[in-house]
């Protein structure tokens, strides 16, 4: 009998190691599943961080694209008006080349009247 007994408490220790063994395990296990959820608070915070400041980026962009947009508009009216310009000064010199030959005729006519008198 007293060899049975032996061998139950014998198997109860051994079932008390394993348990003892599990709970080890068991303890780790928590660990680093706790730790796991802090890093992934750590990462969840990071991620807005990231996409606050993508969002204020897209924010400067935009407005910064305006800005551009509005400048190349103005120059674009600058160009234009310079062009109209240019085009009627061409016009005007055209006008006044023409006027120039007629008056360097008339001259060269005159010139002409003078030397026969």
């Amino acid at each position: 009998m007293e060899k049975q007994l032996n061998a139950i408490f014998d198997s109860l220790e051994a079932l008390k190691q394993g348990q003892d063994r599990f709970e080890m395990k068991l303890d780790r296990f928590e660990t680093k599943l706790t730790q796991l959820d802090e890093r992934q608070e750590r990462f969840e915070t990071k991620f807005d961080q990231i996409d606050e400041k993508l969002d204020h980026f897209a924010s400067e962009t935009r407005s910064h694209f305006k800005r551009i947009e509005k400048k190349l508009d103005d120059h674009r009216e600058t160009f234009n008006v310079v062009a109209d310009k240019l085009k009627n000064t061409h016009i005007d010199m055209e006008y006044l080349s023409g006027k120039m030959g007629q008056h360097d005729t008339k001259i060269n006519a005159l010139e002409k009247q003078l030397q026969s008198l």
